[in-house]
């Protein structure tokens, strides 16, 4: 049992971690399929979320058209 609570709290840790926008979102911004280009953005954004703390939206949009454009 007090394994299974903390894997729920790790979870729940890890969805305080995602990014402000979703791979879906990174698709339509960038009318492209799913596919490594949306994996690496979302990396990029990740790493952002973990070393900068809480990042907006524009942030994070910003950063993605920053990796996009040097894929």
């Amino acid at each position: 049992m007090e394994r299974r609570i903390n894997e729920v709290l790790e979870k729940e840790e890890m969805s305080k971690m995602r990014p402000p926008i979703t791979g879906n979102e990174i698709m339509e911004i960038f009318n492209i399929e799913p596919g490594p280009k949306v994996g690496i953005i979302m990396k990029a954004l990740y790493e952002q979320r973990i070393n900068d703390g809480e990042v907006s939206k524009e942030e994070a949009v910003n950063l993605a058209k920053e990796i996009y454009k040097n894929l």
